[in-house]
């Protein structure tokens, strides 16, 4: 294959995160560097969580943004709806889905919202304003595993912007959560597949200082992983730097 050759004759590589960069090496028997995904230039950057997040609430709003591109993420979708009737919570769904395809799909409930699309700067405002948790689904099927196992979800770059508490829900070996339980504390995970899993989280999430905690852990990672200044940075010491693979 032309990407195998010339991947393995590339003076400097890159991988979107290291997960890919071992699998890589594992394949091509070559090293490269890993390089996260960047916020845009214009993206503002917080220095603290919303107001909101630490005040006590009954109903939580948690949010997905982006498309839903496999049934396993459809189904991850509907195990946090369902999770959610038990406790009241609203899902507010960021992105191109309509309400035939939500029908469709068996998301189009009473505790699910369709927002629609927004760009990035409008989509972090609204996050900071009107959500209290963000949800980032990795598909269980079997399937989707290579995909799930070493292919980084460059959502993080947004959801970890806003400020806003995260709920990872994948499978152990998917990037995500992966990445999660390399940075401890960055966000509430959930491995274990199915809706009393979720629920249990769920309940977790009901405490407001754990909503702050996770808030401010995702806020001071995010910036230290994909701010944009912060990756720009490495990209330039990978092409112009003397170690270069």
């Amino acid at each position: 294959m032309m990407f195998i050759r010339v991947y393995k004759q590339a003076i400097t590589r890159m991988c979107v995160s290291p997960f890919m960069a071992d699998e890589y090496k594992h394949r091509y028997g070559v090293l490269s560097h890993v390089l996260y995904p960047s916020r845009a230039a214009n993206s503002t950057e917080y220095s603290s969580i919303p107001h909101h997040i630490g005040e006590p609430k009954k109903k939580l709003v948690y949010a997905f943004g982006g498309s839903i591109n496999t049934t396993g993420h459809v189904q991850a979708l509907k195990d946090l709806v369902n999770a959610l009737q038990q406790s009241g919570g609203q899902l507010n769904i960021y992105g191109p889905l309509s309400e035939v395809d939500a029908k469709k799909l068996g998301l189009f409930q009473p505790n699910v919202k369709l927002c629609g699309l927004l760009s990035s700067n409008e989509f972090i405002h609204e996050l900071r304003a009107n959500v209290d948790i963000l949800f980032l689904p990795m598909s269980f099927a079997s399937c989707d595993r290579e995909n799930m196992s070493f292919c980084f979800p460059s959502k993080l770059t947004d959801y970890t912007v806003a400020g806003v508490p995260l709920l990872i829900y994948g499978p152990e070996y998917s990037s995500a959560v992966r990445w999660t339980k390399d940075n401890a504390g960055v966000a509430e995970v959930v491995d274990d597949e199915g809706v009393e899993a979720l629920m249990r989280s769920v309940d977790r999430l009901s405490d407001a200082k754990y909503r702050e905690e996770l808030g401010d852990a995702a806020l001071r990672v995010g910036n230290r992983y994909f701010g944009h200044s912060e990756v720009e940075g490495q990209f330039f010491n990978h092409i112009l730097g003397s170690n270069s693979y």
